[in-house]
């Protein structure tokens, strides 16, 4: 891991954060900066890089710094397909949304990425995921002690 790797969770795949997430990756892929690993479902991230970074390839993340002209994916199984609803906020995107963070929160602490940039999330969608979430500092927190223990999310 380079100091400057970031891991980006998309946050609510049906909210702006999975936009905001690729388009931020893309500026960086494209401009330069640290390096970033988005972290989110797989066909989430491909639904927005076909809308906002058609020109960029979508590499799994493999401990190899990328190509040129890439985007790099640590891919979360978490979202049904039929759950992907922008504008709906859902149960499952609630879930999601946890799920993407405890693989970051994993990520960092195997030693690939230095820092978590986490994307909007909708506490109602947590919430009615039978998740108690009252902002991302208490969720890390959480995630974090439980893995200490060995428990995960």
């Amino acid at each position: 891991m380079t100091q400057s790797t970031i891991a980006l969770t998309i946050g609510d795949p049906n909210g702006i954060g999975p936009e905001i997430a690729v388009k931020a990756a893309a500026k960086l892929a494209r401009e330069g900066g640290p390096a970033v690993v988005l972290v989110g479902d797989e066909f989430v991230v491909r639904f927005y890089a076909d809308l906002c970074a058609k020109d960029l390839t979508i590499r799994s993340f493999d401990g190899v710094a990328p190509g040129p002209n890439s985007l790099r994916l640590l891919a979360v199984d978490a979202l049904p397909r039929e759950a992907l609803t922008p504008g709906t906020p859902l149960a499952a995107g609630g879930r999601a949304t946890v799920d993407y963070v405890a693989a970051a929160i994993r990520f960092v602490n195997d030693g690939h990425a230095a820092a978590i940039v986490a994307c909007p999330h909708s506490e109602t969608s947590v919430n009615a995921a039978g998740i108690p979430f009252s902002g991302y500092p208490r969720l890390a927190s959480t995630l974090v002690v439980e893995f200490s223990g060995r428990s995960a999310v």
